[in-house]
């Protein structure tokens, strides 16, 4: 009779989960098909209204200070309106980027200039924080199942972005900015949709130890004091918290003004348009590989090596807008797509192992934060180095110095601490 019953109870478990996991291949895949495509021809729209680079690093450190905010503001509606709501009000933020530039394009209540920067601003918030509550959603529902949960999910994300860049590059060739906002904005609409059919299954279930759990609303008194401390159980992860920080502001110093960078130095729409869908092909194909390792492996070793690979990503794509060489522009490509598909789960196992259930929306809240609070100098910084010594290059080669810096400092410190 127990043998039966494990049975029945295990079977059910893996018909829910496949259940989750299709709707989160869904609303992820919808996105990413947004995301790969918008983000970088919202900033050859904003070059093209003359929108300087250095405008646009004072808009990105504006929006990494606004994400500070909404950070803040997601430890206190978890408290007041559960998770699940405050993950699809968090996701639905993306919605307002595009729908600024089709308003300031359709009528006259709001000047094109003003528009874009209203897009650029919620472009780059809805992203970081639009991360945290996407993870959390992953690290709750996916459980033991985790590395294979990131595995499947991201592995369909990525190929839905594969297909974004190019698809959205075409839709603007053929019938303009406008009908491509249209496109993309709707696109957010319907991910935003998609997690909400995931209430029934996040609010009745949760999955811990092999045993199907009714869930729990985690509450927090207080939560901005401890937002700003850090408890005794967190102390062992000071390693991993300087290095997220460190990461946020180097990865802010290139990477989250990549596409301006490639707009200013006269590198076409249709290049850009195919370095994503590199990148994307990269994370595509080794998504699902560096899922499963990070459930057999150390996953602080594999954060160690997506902190190199941005490194590496960093100077050759230096060496690719000084050379005007587009193999070597789409070699960065490729090692960012590495770089990605081995952060995500390695860094969502790290938290898995290390941080209970209950502290996990508070945390993931709580070292964003401090790695946003440390990175927000980083796109106007970055634009200062990229004058000083090499046009356009001295950034990129800054960057890719301290990214390999930080993962060397990390591995060591974390294997110190883990093997006492």
């Amino acid at each position: 009779m127990r043998v039966s019953l494990n049975m029945s109870v295990r079977c059910y478990e893996n018909n829910l989960m496949i259940k989750i996991i299709i709707i989160l291949s869904l609303a992820y895949s919808l996105w990413g098909l947004a995301f790969s495509s918008y983000s970088y021809l919202t900033r050859y729209y904003a070059r093209g209204l003359g929108v300087s680079y250095m405008t646009q690093a004072i808009l990105e450190t504006f929006s990494n200070t606004l994400s500070i905010a909404i950070l803040i503001l997601i430890t206190i509606l978890v408290n007041y309106i559960g998770k699940i709501k405050t993950i699809i009000m968090i996701n639905s933020l993306a919605i307002l980027s595009p729908l600024s530039v089709i308003i300031s394009s359709l009528g006259h209540t709001i000047d094109p200039h003003a528009g874009v920067s209203i897009a650029l601003i919620t472009l780059s918030s809805s992203f970081i924080t639009g991360v945290v509550v996407r993870n959390l959603l992953i690290i709750d529902l996916g459980g033991r199942f985790l590395g294979h949960v990131i595995g499947v999910v991201m592995t369909i994300n990525s190929l839905a972005m594969i297909l974004g860049p190019l698809l959205g590059y075409y839709i603007k060739e053929i019938y303009g900015y406008l009908i491509y906002f249209i496109t993309a904005t709707l696109m957010f609409l319907l991910s935003s949709l998609l997690i909400l059919a995931l209430r029934k299954y996040y609010t009745d279930y949760d999955y811990r130890d092999n045993i199907i759990l009714r869930n729990h609303r985690e509450l927090f008194t207080d939560p901005l004091k401890k937002i700003f401390s850090i408890n005794k159980n967190e102390r062992f992860l000071y390693p991993f918290i300087l290095f997220v920080a460190l990461d946020r502001f180097i990865y802010n110093m290139w990477a989250q003004l990549l596409f301006a960078l490639t707009a200013y130095e006269n590198i076409s729409s249709e290049i850009a348009a195919y370095f994503s869908t590199i990148q994307y092909i990269s994370w595509f194909l080794s998504q699902y590989l560096f899922g499963l390792l990070t459930d057999k492996r150390d996953p602080i070793y594999i954060l160690g090596l997506s902190e190199i690979f941005a490194g590496l990503a960093a100077i050759t794509l230096g060496v690719g807008i000084k050379t005007g060489s587009p193999q070597w522009i789409f070699s960065s490509a490729v090692l960012l797509g590495l770089s990605i598909a081995s952060w995500i789960p390695s860094y969502n196992k790290i938290i898995q192992i290390f941080v209970s259930s209950s502290e996990r929306p508070l945390f993931l809240s709580k070292i964003n934060i401090y790695a946003i609070v440390f990175g927000s100098p980083g796109p106007y910084l970055g634009g200062l180095i990229r004058d000083i010594a090499i046009h356009g290059l001295s950034h990129l080669f800054v960057a890719s110095a301290i990214h390999i810096i930080n993962a060397i400092t990390f591995l060591y410190l974390m294997k110190h601490r883990v093997g006492k």
